[in-house]
């Protein structure tokens, strides 16, 4: 179930990484010319739902947020997914699904696990990334 918590932590999260990517494209970076490209061009795409292929043949699955860089493309290069009342293994098992279920086309799932205890909120990041992906494809 989606909180004002989950929704919060999403939307915050979804309006910063335009401005970083757009603040680490202009430093330059040390990735190679496809990342360097797909950085460039990426829009935010709000939450759509998509059809996973591969190994999750037809499941349905909206991610909290999601970003491309090919106007043609049906999948994001980039997925956020929070979780408030979901395990860390549950936000893992997400992430795999979303690249492994794109084919690679997912290059990138930004996870972020909001512990659920009461204040201070924290949460935690982790940025998994498709080694071998179809970037730009």
């Amino acid at each position: 179930m989606k909180t004002h918590i989950h929704e919060a932590t999403a939307s915050y999260f979804g309006h910063e990484i335009p401005l970083t990517l757009s603040s680490n494209e202009s430093r330059g970076t040390e990735n190679d010319a496809a990342t360097i490209e797909t950085i460039k061009n990426i829009r935010p795409m709000g939450t759509p739902t998509f059809a996973l292929v591969a190994i999750h043949e037809g499941e349905m699955s909206e991610p909290d947020g999601a970003y491309k860089s090919d106007a043609e493309a049906y999948y994001p290069n980039l997925v956020i997914e929070v979780a408030y009342s979901e395990t860390l293994d549950h936000l893992r098992g997400k992430a795999r699904r979303w690249v492994r279920g794109s084919d690679g086309i997912v290059r990138w799932v930004l996870g972020i696990k909001v512990d659920p205890a009461p204040a201070p909120l924290r949460a935690k990041a982790w940025l998994w990334e498709a080694i071998g992906s179809k970037a730009g494809s």
